[in-house]
């Protein structure tokens, strides 16, 4: 892969150096395969993006929490994939407010966190399925995390890795946290405050006015007004409820 430097850092406190640290490499990892994944087949199977956070609770046991939206949450489709992992899972919440559905589910010596742990590298928190594509971040040094992704390769076959830097992180947690907000919306919310903003809506100069626009999404000017509102308020409110 072309990585070599492991070079430590030597961390500086007043006039002396107290100690070093090993210099750890970030990368992004994107794994095609859903072999045994509860939530890539069901992310496969719906064509959506689902939000993973695991919590170790034991050397064998991983608690998974997967969040997607509830306007693209299929529950026929989910019966279907559930009647195979079912031993897994443990609750489901549908949160209408929020338009959202968390899955919890328990995973016994998991292959890909055991592979993870082997290599004593770090998964960094949060990472998702897109359309049954796994994503996430692996941080550690070149030699470790070039051994996952051999190993991941073995297990999964296809497996993609970039060196990427620290701000990619931020930028992906930047992702989640709108879609978090977004996903309070309702369908009709998020439709036309998008349409909105891409109309120019929102503009300095606005390139189309009320009226104009409450055509373009088929509404009465009263009611898209009401509608456009609503969607900010839900927006700001969850901004500024935030302690």
């Amino acid at each position: 892969m072309g990585v070599h430097d492991y070079s430590q850092v030597d961390v500086e406190y007043g006039d002396s150096y107290v100690y070093s640290l090993p210099r750890l490499h970030l990368y992004e990892v994107v794994v095609g395969s859903t072999k045994n994944s509860l939530f890539g087949t069901l992310s496969l199977a719906l064509g959506t993006h689902i939000d993973i956070l695991v919590v170790k609770v034991s050397e064998e046991l991983y608690l998974t929490l997967a969040t997607t939206n509830l306007s693209s949450f299929d529950m026929l489709r989910f019966k279907e994939i559930y009647k195979v992992f079912r031993r897994n899972v443990l609750g489901v919440h549908v949160n209408r407010e929020r338009s959202t559905v968390t899955i919890v589910a328990a995973k016994y010596k998991c292959p890909f966190y055991e592979l993870v742990d082997s290599v004593n590298v770090v998964l960094v928190p949060t990472y998702s399925y897109d359309s049954g594509v796994r994503k996430f971040f692996i941080a550690g040094s070149p030699d470790r995390a070039r051994k996952l992704f051999n190993d991941l390769r073995e297990v999964y076959g296809d497996v993609d890795v970039r060196r990427v830097r620290w701000s990619r992180v931020v930028e992906e947690r930047r992702k989640y946290v709108i879609r978090s907000l977004l996903s309070n919306l309702t369908e009709r919310q998020r439709t036309v405050l998008e349409k909105a903003y891409r109309s120019g809506y929102f503009d300095d100069v606005k390139k189309l006015n009320l009226a104009t626009f409450s055509e373009v999404v088929n509404g009465a000017k009263s009611s898209v007004s009401i509608t456009i509102r609503r969607a900010l308020r839900k927006i700001l409110s969850e901004v500024y409820s935030v302690e």
